[in-house]
This record gives structure tokens, C-alpha cells and sequence, in this order.
């Protein structure tokens, strides 16, 4: 249905220049901003991908491939790597180091990288089976659900770790009642960093 042979596009330099985009948005703005609107990102350049796909297979349309439809498809996919990379693929790894326990830090940083690469290699490997089943539309319509489930467990979990040290982001864990952000201690979440006593 996509046309493989139609240039030599790769995301190499589209995840280049967005992870320098990236690191310096982390060091300016919030975690949950920067994975509130990878999320977002990443779904809507992926709903448009499903619905010109699914446009494009309606009887009296003209099929794919086709060069103008190919660059639009490979502009979406684009897209997609792009808003993927700005939070959800770069965040994980970022706060492993922000909210693991300096006594832990270490071994347990250790075994969630090694989890996240078996996972990232795992999809890698049955990306094809799963194309091949479900097809162009079938694969983006997942990728589109995964990214709104995404959007929702940040927007409802992800705690601010920005500029906060250790010692504030283990008692925000400790109240019972963080575990949900609109549930949160406000005051505990408004406090600088200057009046903590590390």
C-alpha cells in the first residue's frame, strides 16, 4: 500500500535535530508539558495517517502509490517520529534518574534500561508479523490508541519533577493521595527549591 521504493528518506536527522530541540526544552519547561504535547503530537500526526489511509481506500479514489500521496504519508510518519521523540521516547530514560533513590539509583537505572531496550528491540522484531496482519490502517489506528492511553496516564500521573530535588519528589511520593496529579499537595508541589532543607 506504501510505496517502499520512493526515496531515500530516513528519521536519522528529523531525531537528531528534535532530541537538541528537546534537551534544551527540558532545561526551560516542565516534564508534563513536554509529554502532554508529545502525546498529543504523536496521536493527532498519527490519526491523520489513519484517516488519509483510510481515505485513500475508498472505492472511486485514486490508490496508492503515487508521488504527491507518498510524500504526504512520509511527511505524517514524519511527523509522528518527531512528536514521539520530543517526550514519550526521551522522558522515560530522563526521569528514571529524577525519581529513583540515590541508594538505588544505580542498580535499578541499570535493569529499567535494560527493560526498555528489550522492549524497543521486541517491537522491532514483531513490527513486520504485526504489519503484515494488520496492515498499514490496522498499525497506526494501535499507534494512535497507544498515544491518546499515553496522553491520559501523563496527564493523570506524571508528577512535576523539574527543578525539584530528590528529597521533595520522595515525599510527594510518600503522601498516599499524590498518586493522582489533580489529587496532589498543592502546597507540598508549590514550594521552591530554596526552601526545601536537603
Amino acid at each position: 500500500m506504501i510505496d517502499k521504493d520512493s526515496g531515500d528518506d530516513s528519521p536519522g536527522p528529523i531525531i537528531i535535530v528534535v532530541s537538541i530541540i528537546t534537551s534544551w526544552c527540558l532545561l526551560r519547561h516542565g516534564r508534563r508539558r513536554i509529554g502532554l504535547i508529545s502525546g498529543v503530537g504523536t496521536a493527532m500526526a498519527t490519526s491523520c495517517l489513519v484517516a488519509f489511509l483510510y481515505y485513500k481506500s475508498l472505492p472511486g479514489v485514486q490508490p496508492l502509490p503515487n508521488t504527491r500521496d507518498t510524500k504526504i504519508i512520509a511527511g505524517l510518519i514524519m511527523v509522528y517520529v518527531a512528536m514521539n521523540t520530543f517526550g514519550i521516547f526521551s522522558l522515560p530514560c530522563l526521569m528514571i534518574g529524577e525519581v529513583l533513590p540515590s541508594n538505588v539509583r544505580g542498580s535499578v537505572s541499570g535493569v529499567m534500561h535494560s527493560l526498555i531496550n528489550l522492549m524497543i528491540f521486541t517491537t522491532t522484531k514483531l513490527y513486520p508479523s504485526v504489519a503484515a496482519i494488520l496492515g498499514p490502517i490496522g498499525v497506526f489506528t494501535a499507534f494512535t490508541i497507544v498515544s491518546l492511553i499515553t496522553t491520559v496516564y501523563i496527564y493523570l500521573f506524571l508528577p512535576e519533577t523539574k527543578n525539584r530535588p530528590l528529597t521533595q519528589i520522595e515525599e510527594y511520593f510518600a503522601e498516599g493521595k499524590n498518586y493522582l496529579w489533580q489529587n496532589r499537595d498543592k502546597e507540598l508541589t508549590r514550594r521552591k527549591v530554596d526552601t526545601i532543607k536537603l
